[in-house]
């Protein structure tokens, strides 16, 4: 697959690790998982790893996809100082996932899948139902637009951009 330089390649590549503690609610997330005796998460959008490294320290087969060489890059070191491993894929959010159906127990996408239209995150969301076994967890985040006093714009109904 060839890739096409992103704007993350170009904010990784000069600012290097960046993000690097575990959303607020992974611990808890992380005990859910073990209650639920889930083994298998997929991270969507993982950045330079700080997810993948923190739930393959917690003892999870982990799945990470992004669509940023130097992102990639980054995880695989991390991993690497930590004598940690996980599958790590190169890859758009956006293109079928490369795993049979129920494959995964959960998906976590922080702060991710907004990057896309309304119609491309439906597409999206559906190729995450695909790949969950059923029963599984989707733990997703999203930014809050209304009251930060930034400028949007809408692009279709339900779809803004900053």
């Amino acid at each position: 697959m060839s890739h096409r330089t992103t704007a993350w390649d170009e904010t990784f590549g000069r600012e290097g690790r960046v993000f690097l503690e575990p959303h607020e609610d992974v611990p808890k997330l992380v005990q859910v998982l073990r209650d639920r005796r889930a083994r298998t998460v997929r991270d969507l959008g993982s950045g330079i790893g700080r997810h993948v490294v923190y739930l393959a320290k917690s003892g999870f087969s982990v799945f990470a996809l992004d669509n940023s060489l130097e992102a990639m890059a980054a995880t695989r070191q991390w991993l690497a100082d930590e004598a940690l491993e996980a599958d790590l894929r190169l890859q758009s959010m956006t293109e079928r996932f490369r795993y049979e159906d129920g494959f995964i127990d959960a998906v976590m996408s922080v702060q991710v899948i907004h990057h896309a239209a309304i119609t491309t995150i439906r597409r999206i969301v559906d190729e995450i139902s695909r790949l969950l076994k059923k029963g599984g967890l989707l733990f997703a985040t999203v930014p809050k637009l209304r009251n930060q006093g930034e400028r949007v714009e809408q692009l279709e109904p339900n779809t803004l951009v900053r």
